[in-house]
């Protein structure tokens, strides 16, 4: 279901969803313990009409979502591989 769907069945606007699911997200990010996973998937989607893109690192095998990132360069997810001294992990 599009964010539109979910506002016409609940009667709230499209950015009200939006930004409960920003909120919802951002909320379990911060709750989840850091971990090694096996596999990692990364994804593209397309935030609004005019290109712009975001990247979401899930972790396919515990059913989690590891990271949402603006972009969708090299750069973007070189960042997500970094620690936390700036060094490629």
């Amino acid at each position: 279901m599009t964010y539109i769907d979910l506002a016409r069945v609940f009667g709230k606007s499209k950015h009200t969803v939006y930004r409960l699911d920003k909120t919802g997200i951002s909320h379990e990010l911060l709750e989840q313990e850091g971990f090694f996973p096996e596999t990692i998937c990364v994804d593209e989607i397309s935030r609004k009409k005019e290109h712009v893109y975001a990247t979401i690192v899930t972790a396919p095998g515990v059913r989690r979502v590891l990271d949402v990132i603006k972009g969708r360069k090299k750069e973007t997810l070189e960042g997500f591989f970094r620690n936390k001294k700036g060094e490629m992990v």
